[in-house]
Parts: structure tokens; sequence; C-alpha cells
């Protein structure tokens, strides 16, 4: 529920800013510094958290993030100013990215063997219809203005009480208790850290890291900009711009639903990759050579969607299950998250004004991402060495293989 959590939070956030514009008048560059400073906060979140997972456990971090998520959205609920605004958001962006790495670890680690990649990749489809179901709530306050935005987040503020009561009541992860039965807080620091920086998995958490930044540009635009982009470059409206969003994320469930089902299959992972990247690049330039309109940009949205369920985040979720031992999986992706979105971020508080002032130039960047996605993930990520079932506190060796394609 953390991945639906956060793609209904990241829609939430990417409609209410053109809903609140009508209240508090914001300028493009307070717009980006919203979208951006939630982005900030998630990558902070996803940081401290995915290392509090791997050294005091899973359910340390995953008990309380929700509580204080569920608060922070109640600020934004009742924000009287754009400055409210941007605390709300933060602290938002500080509980849900803490909570990523160490659910998605979790999730990993209690799947059964050759199945571990589809309960992974199921994280995106509950962050799709986290999207979807957002963005009908988005058509129905639509007109509300800023009342609407304000309501946008009671469904994500409620959805965080439920879960976190919910989770009350869950255990450890087993292979997070085998692997640190004997080993106490202040070793587990220093061994993991001793891991994570030598070889194989160095290069592997720069390998990643870097995959998930451009794989990720594309997606975050026409993610949380797509209301933004459908009413600034075709110069439609809010409610417009929410039913082509509905759509194209009905799209991207079904997508999203046909990784998941042949993500364990290497052979069909990598057709699947193939095609995602080509659907981004071809999709970017679509308004480009169409002309920018409705119809072109819902294309582009359609298709680097489908690019983003077949080649972006969902993917970059299972390798870095694969290929990180359980020692350090929910630290390494904490890293490559945050890193990640510090980077989309800064990259996010450009893109209201070259939405505004050069579409032109931003879909370029978006199929330039793509470019370099294809060949990070077709020749250097196949390179990378995968863990099996980890070192043990007793120093058993590792054991690794090639990772999938």
């Amino acid at each position: 529920m953390a991945s639906y959590l956060d793609g209904t939070t990241s829609v939430s956030v990417g409609v209410s800013i053109v809903l609140f514009n009508s209240v508090f008048h914001l300028s493009p560059w307070m717009i980006g510094v919203l979208v951006s400073g939630f982005q900030l906060a998630f990558a902070v979140g996803a940081i401290v958290g995915g290392r509090l997972g791997d050294v005091f456990g899973r359910r340390a971090v995953y008990s309380a993030d929700l509580l204080i998520c569920a608060m922070a959205m109640l600020v934004i609920i009742i924000a009287p100013n754009p400055a409210v605004l941007v605390v709300g958001f933060v602290i938002t962006g500080l509980a849900l990215g803490a909570d990523i790495p160490a659910s998605v670890a979790l999730v990993f680690e209690e799947a059964s063997a050759g199945r571990r990649g589809s309960a992974v990749a199921m994280s995106q489809v509950f962050l799709f219809s986290g999207v979807v179901l957002t963005q009908f709530i988005g058509i129905g306050v639509s007109d509300m203005g800023g009342l609407g935005a304000r309501l946008l987040f009671v469904h994500p503020m409620v959805v965080s009480l439920i879960v976190w009561f919910l989770r009350r009541e869950m255990k450890e992860s087993p292979a997070w208790e085998q692997a640190n039965v004997t080993v106490d807080a202040r070793a587990r620091r220093k061994r993991d850290l001793r891991l994570l920086l030598r070889q194989p998995y160095g290069s592997a958490l720069i390998a990643i890291t870097v995959f998930y930044v451009f794989s990720s540009v594309s997606g975050n635009i026409t993610g949380q900009y797509s209301t933004y982009l459908i009413t600034t470059i075709s110069k439609s409206t809010v409610l417009t711009a929410t039913i082509v969003s509905v759509g194209t994320t009905l799209l991207l469930i079904a997508a999203g639903i046909a990784f998941q089902r042949l993500v364990d299959r290497t052979a069909a992972r990598r057709v699947l990759f193939i095609l995602g990247t080509a659907f981004t690049v071809v999709g970017s330039l679509v308004p480009i050579a169409a002309g920018f309109s409705l119809w072109s940009v819902v294309v582009m949205l359609c298709a680097t969607g489908v690019g983003f369920a077949w080649a972006g985040e969902g993917l970059f979720r299972v390798w870095t299950q694969e290929i990180f031992p359980t020692e350090i999986r929910s630290t390494s992706q904490g890293l490559t998250y945050g890193i990640g979105r510090f980077a989309i971020a800064g990259y996010g508080v450009f893109v209201p004004a070259l939405a505004a002032n050069g579409p032109t130039a931003l879909m370029v960047v978006m199929a330039a991402c793509g470019v370099v996605t294809a060949l990070l993930g077709l020749r250097w990520i196949p390179q990378l060495t995968r863990a099996r079932p980890v070192a043990s506190s007793a120093g058993a060796p590792l054991l690794l293989s090639r990772a999938r394609g």
C-alpha cells in the first residue's frame, strides 16, 4: 500500500497545484518549488528510511511513518497560505519516502522463489491504481478551486490512517531477522557500509542509480505534471486534462499488469524493456513532429506512460531487490531512490517554465533520457552480479550470479 499512497499523493500534488493556483495565484517558479519540495523531501525520507530499515528492521520504519504522513496531509488540507503548503508537502514527502524502501524489501523477502519479481512489480500496479482513483476524484473536484485541492488529500490521509492501523500487528521480515539474529545495531552499521561500498555492490549502486535517474525523467514529468502540461501546452481545461489522465492511467494499469506477469521470465523482461524505451523515445517526439495540440500530447502521455511501466520504476525496483542482499537491500534502494529523486526534483523546478515557454526542449530532453535508459538497461545492468540468499551473521559467503536483463 506504500506504492498506492505514493501514486495517489503524487497525483494529488500535481492536480492540487493547479487548483491552489486559483486561490494563492502561484507563479510557475512557486509551482516548481512546491512539487520539487515534495520530491526532495521524498528523497531524504527514502535515504533515511532505507538505512533505518536495514539497521533496525523493516517493522521499525513502517510502524510509524504513515501516521506522520496522515498528519502532514492534514496540514495541507488546512493550509492558509503557500508557506504552510510547502511545510505539508515536505513532511508528506519525508514520510512516504521513508516507507517505500522498507516495504518493498519486505514484499520481496516474503515472496516465494520464482515469483519475487512479480511480487515487487505488483507494487507498480498499486501505484497506478492509486493514480487513477485520485484522477477520478480530481474530476469531481476540478471546478471547486482551492476547496477541491484540499479535498484531494482527504483520500490519502484516510488510507494512511487505515494502513497504519492494520500494520500494527505485522511482524518483522524473517529474512532480515535471520541475517541479523546475532548482530547488534552498531555492528550492523559497520558491516552494511563495508558491504555496500565493496565490489560488486559499489558499481551496482552507481549503475542502478543512474538508470533510475534517467528512466524516471519522462515518468515524473508526465505523471506529476500531466495536468499542468495539458492545460498549458494545449490550452485545455483542468476537467479535460483530468479525464485524459484517467484514460492514460488505465492504459498504464494494463501495461503494469502485463509487466507483473512477465517480469520473472528473462526473455520477456528484455522484450518489454526494449519496447518500453522505444515508446518513451518515439512518444516524446510526437508533439514536435505533429505540433503541440491536445491529441499530440495525449499520444505522448500514453506512449511514455507505457514506456515507464515497462522500462522504468517497476524494473528498477525488481533489479534493486535482486542485486542487493538482505543486509543492504533497504539501504541501497533508499540511496538510489533518494539520489534519483534529488535529481528529478532539481530538474522539476524548471519543468513548468519549460512547458510554458519551451515545450520543444522539454520533449527533446525526455527523448534523450529514453535513449540513455536503453543503453544502461541493455549494456550495463545485465553485467551486474545478482545476490542469492544472503551472507548470514555467521559469515556464510554470498552466492552471486549474473543479473537478468
